[in-house]
């Protein structure tokens, strides 16, 4: 199963205004009344105002660049992807769609050798990671990958990542 995690919008999502390079943006990712999971595309400076349609799963903040090429999308995808799960990890897993969305990206960022395995499960189910930058450890929780459930968390995942 290939996984690849859409690009950051040209655009504000709040005012419609384009991004100017240097200016520093926020993403948010929310799952949505609908059950759907949306990434959000703001100004630092839109964040007090913005209205969160549903339940905020994570954010990050970057820096808008100058002529963005496609090589150097991809690498924004993979540090989006990253700081999303740093997200997710700094606040533990709330409901089992946020721990779902937590392993897919620790097996994404494996792939990656941006985090690497440290063993086997727990005894309480979780999986570690270390983080090869900062060799900080993280716990994640192991989810059945072909349970109804994650089916479930796939279709919602649609808005934010394509198969």
């Amino acid at each position: 199963m290939e996984w690849q995690v859409k690009g950051r919008a040209k655009i504000s999502a709040l005012t419609q205004n384009p991004f100017q390079p240097n200016d520093s943006a926020l993403s948010l990712v929310v799952l949505t009344a609908t059950g759907n999971i949306e990434r959000f595309d703001i100004l630092d400076s839109e964040e007090d105002i913005f209205q969160v349609p549903g339940t905020l799963l994570g954010k990050w903040r970057y820096v808008v660049e100058e002529n963005e090429k496609k090589s150097q999308n991809n690498e924004q995808i993979l540090v989006s992807m990253e700081d999303l799960f740093l997200s997710l990890c700094a606040n533990p897993a709330s409901s089992d769609d946020t721990a779902a969305l937590a392993q897919v990206l620790a097996l994404l960022l494996e792939r990656k050798r941006i985090l690497r395995s440290a063993g086997l499960p727990d005894k309480d189910g979780k999986r570690h990671y270390l983080h090869v930058k900062t060799k900080q450890s993280y716990a994640i929780e192991s989810v059945d990958l072909m349970s109804p459930r994650f089916l479930n968390i796939q279709e919602k995942l649609s808005d934010l990542l394509t198969l």
